[in-house]
């Protein structure tokens, strides 16, 4: 998935610069390492995340992204309201930025019905319309009546289950519970002072929402039920979220908790999406499985699966043919148990 992720997942970058929308040019995100001082095994085991990241650095490089390594001492420069004490390598990407997913979901709605596209919202999809037989889709039945389709890609992601069941059919997909809280955080602390953070070994991130500073990650890697889950953060999560907070941004110990919510992600077994036909029914296609990373990739993805559903040869843009095994939602046949694991980490 590697070679994958730089082909679908960094091209994503080019597709966002293109697209948008994001915030405005200079956003800036770090990723960072803490530094060890807990004896010879803790600076082993730093040493293997740097070197992990600096491989996936090299990847983003030759894809064209922008990146920036600091040491410690730059970076306190840079951003002096931060504790650097702990920090062993950081990087900055100065053409980054945030995108949110609604906003995104409604411009592209609004792009595609100036096209003369339709789009029915608030039309719950209850099940799959096929041939008798399986042997090729007619479309969906949903809230307000059945809509026929030669052609349909399935993008419910956590409800993927759900609908293939409709149909016979079933796939490896689980859902997981993520978390984020908001916190207002003294004025002094602008844009500037608090620019979007992912810390990989502390594994949580923050950027700047609403005026506030959203800290998220609070995964649970528990299979969730996506009709019974809980939509409240948790207080452990909220009091773990202050401290990361505190600790990488010491000025924001007066920071103080607004609100925070709880949703889902889906997993698939080797943590790569599940993209193009499925289930041998003609027509049907998949694109779900993202490991919480779907919006990011969503540019690239579309382009593929665009392909899939075209039955036009793999690429992206105007670049080389690609090999789509690694992706393909038929790799798999039918579910099987499987153990979770983060969309993003260092070990794989």
């Amino acid at each position: 998935w590697r070679g994958g992720a730089s082909e679908t997942g960094e091209d994503t970058a080019g597709g966002n610069r293109r697209h948008g929308p994001a915030s405005g040019p200079g956003i800036s995100s770090g990723i960072t390492a803490p530094g060890g001082t807990g004896g010879e095994a803790e600076e082993e085991a730093v040493a293997r995340v740097v070197a992990a990241l600096e491989e996936r650095v090299a990847m983003l490089r030759r894809e064209g992204i922008a990146i920036e390594a600091l040491t410690p001492e730059e970076g306190a420069a840079a951003l002096p309201a931060w504790n650097w004490s702990d920090v062993a390598r950081a990087w900055f990407l100065p053409d980054d930025g945030t995108l949110l997913p609604a906003v995104a979901a409604r411009e592209l709605a609004r792009v595609l019905r100036d096209r003369g596209v339709i789009v029915l919202e608030e039309n719950p999809i209850q099940r799959l319309a096929i041939q008798p037989g399986r042997r090729a889709v007619e479309g969906v039945y949903a809230a307000e009546g059945r809509v026929a389709a030669d052609v349909v890609v399935v993008a419910t992601g956590v409800w993927t289950r759900q609908l293939l069941h409709t149909a016979g059919l079933d796939v490896p997909l689980k859902a997981y519970r993520t978390q984020l809280s908001f916190w207002q955080v003294p004025p002094e602390l602008d844009d500037a002072a608090i620019p979007p953070l992912h810390d990989v070994s502390g594994e949580f991130y923050w950027l700047r929402r609403e005026g506030m500073v959203a800290v998220g990650d609070g995964t649970q890697l528990v299979e969730q039920d996506p009709e019974d889950f809980r939509r409240e953060p948790d207080p452990d999560f909220v009091e773990s979220a202050r401290q990361r907070l505190v600790h990488r941004c010491p000025a924001a110990r007066e920071a103080e908790f607004v609100r925070g919510w709880a949703h889902l992600c889906d997993a698939t077994p080797d943590r790569r999406p599940l993209l193009g036909p499925y289930g041998g029914v003609a027509g049907l296609h998949l694109a779900v499985g993202f490991n919480g990373f779907g919006v990011m990739r969503a540019p690239a993805v579309g382009e593929l699966v665009a392909r899939f559903v075209l039955d036009e040869e793999p690429r992206l843009g105007t670049g080389p043919a690609l090999d789509p095994a690694p992706v393909r939602a038929d790799r798999f046949d039918g579910f099987f148990d499987f153990e979770m694991g983060q969309g993003f980490n260092t070990h794989t």
